[in-house]
C-alpha cells in the first residue's frame, strides 16, 4: 500500500494545520488561502489530501533574519557537551473572536452587519421624516438574525477549543497537568 493512501489521524490533521498557520504568519498564504486550506486539512481522509495542501510551500519555515548561517567550530581542545537548542513549535491556540471563525461564519456576520445597519438608517430616516420616532422594527432583522448567528460561532469557537485540548500537544501549558490528573482520576476509577 502506498503511503499516500494511508488514512491519517486527528494528531496528523491538527499538525498539517498548525503548519499551514506557520505559512499564513509567515506571509506565503493570503487569508482566503488559509481558510479554505485549513478546512481541507481537517476533512483530510489520506496523507496524500495533506500533502496536495503543501505542494506550493517550503518543507521548512523561514530561518529567522538575524540567526547565524553555520555554527563556528570549537577552539578548545575537549569536546563541548551536546546541548540540544529547545525546540520552538507553534501551538494550537488560535486568536479569539471574529478572526478566528470560518470563512463563511464571518461572511455571515458581515452580511448581518450591512442588512442591520441599512435597516437602521433606514428607521432613522423614516422616524426624523414623521418627526416622532417610530417603532424600532429593526430589532426583529437584527435580533434573531444575530442570535442564530451568535449561537452559531459561540459553538463553533467551543468546538475548536474543546478539539484542541483534546488532541496530543496541543495546549501543553494546559492539558499536562490535566492530562495526568485525569490519568489519575481513571485508574481510581477503574479500581
Amino acid at each position: 500500500m502506498d503511503q499516500r493512501d494511508i488514512r491519517v489521524s486527528d494528531t496528523d490533521r491538527q499538525a498539517a494545520a498548525d503548519r499551514l498557520r506557520v505559512a499564513h504568519d509567515e506571509g506565503r498564504l493570503t487569508l482566503a488561502e488559509y481558510d479554505e486550506r485549513v478546512a481541507s486539512a481537517y476533512a483530510a481522509v489520506t496523507y496524500g489530501d495533506l500533502a496536495e495542501l503543501f505542494v506550493d510551500l517550503p518543507d521548512q519555515p523561514a530561518m529567522a533574519p538575524h540567526a547565524p548561517a553555520s555554527t563556528p567550530a570549537p577552539t578548545s581542545a575537549s569536546p563541548a557537551p551536546s546541548v540540544r537548542a529547545p525546540q520552538m513549535r507553534p501551538t494550537a491556540v488560535s486568536p479569539g473572536g471574529f478572526a478566528s471563525l470560518p470563512g463563511a461564519l464571518r461572511a455571515a456576520w458581515s452580511v448581518w452587519f450591512v442588512a442591520v445597519s441599512i435597516n437602521l438608517v433606514i428607521w432613522l430616516l423614516v422616524s426624523i421624516g414623521n418627526g416622532d420616532l417610530e417603532y424600532f422594527w429593526p430589532m426583529w432583522v437584527a435580533g434573531p438574525w444575530g442570535a442564530v448567528l451568535f449561537a452559531s460561532s459561540a459553538a463553533t469557537l467551543a468546538g475548536r477549543r474543546g478539539r484542541q485540548l483534546d488532541m496530543p500537544g496541543g495546549r501543553e501549558e494546559i492539558s499536562d497537568g490535566r492530562r495526568q490528573d485525569r490519568r489519575r482520576s481513571k485508574r481510581s476509577g477503574a479500581d
